[in-house]
């Protein structure tokens, strides 16, 4: 009991123990293009199956920082990547933040609504000549649309674009700035769905940014870090909040 009681009371010792032992179970890797996110060859579409994985990537090379030893298989030159899986996933045409947990905790809150993925999508119009209104945006971020073929509907989101480039009261349709979105959901290409359906947009660049308090920053393409103490801590305590307001 007593042992339980030191896990579930903030700031004490046993939490501190708790996220030491879930960081070193934790890594970010920032994922290139032309990458997939799991391991397994069997997953995914036969088009998938061609790509290598972006655990290939996670070497002793490509760490920044240092590790734990464990992490590493004999040899020490990569990590044990059977032991880790995807918390979420990213598209092989998609780049940016890709974590990869051997704690199931951590990654089912990772993939839960609890957390904000944040991306940045460049696009192009998907039709010569076409103009829209910042209503087709406004529609996104209230919630409620249907994708094609989904069975629910969207919840709302935080979208914008990057940079305003304005002409005749419109966006430069020929040359839009990136769009900047938060999402807690995941269906599948979910963005890449919603520009086209929605904003008549093809996203020709999807880079994922930061997921939680997990941030790509100083992390270069192709290289991964372990996730840090702190980081871990504000991850689980969106979990306890949200068991806290049940």
């Amino acid at each position: 009991d007593a042992k339980v009681e030191l896990r579930t009371t903030g700031g004490n010792e046993g939490d501190r123990t708790e996220s030491q032992k879930r960081r070193r179970r934790v890594v970010l890797l920032h994922k290139p293009r032309g990458y997939v996110s799991h391991h397994m060859p069997s997953i995914g579409n036969r088009d998938d199956r061609k790509y290598p994985s972006g655990l290939f990537l996670l070497t002793r090379r490509n760490l920044i920082g240092s590790a734990a030893i464990p992490l590493f298989q004999p040899g020490g030159k990569r990590i044990r990547n059977r032991t880790y899986a995807p918390a979420g996933r990213l598209d092989v045409d998609s780049t940016g933040l890709m974590i990869y947990s051997g704690c199931g905790v951590v990654a089912r809150v990772v993939t839960s609504g609890l957390v904000d993925k944040e991306y940045i999508a460049r696009v192009r119009p998907a039709r010569p000549g076409f103009k829209w209104e910042e209503a087709n945006i406004d529609r996104l971020k209230r919630g409620g649309a249907m994708l094609q073929g989904s069975k629910r509907a969207l919840l709302p989101m935080k979208l914008k674009w990057d940079v305003k480039v304005k002409k005749e009261g419109h966006y430069n349709i020929h040359r839009p700035p990136p769009l900047r979105i938060v999402v807690r959901e995941g269906q599948k290409r979910m963005i890449r769905r919603m520009c086209e359906e929605f904003l008549n947009m093809v996203v020709v660049r999807l880079h994922r940014v930061r997921v939680g308090p997990f941030s790509l920053e100083g992390i270069a393409e192709g290289k991964w870090r372990c996730a840090t103490e702190e980081e871990i801590k504000i991850l689980m305590s969106l979990e306890k909040n949200e068991r806290e307001t049940r």
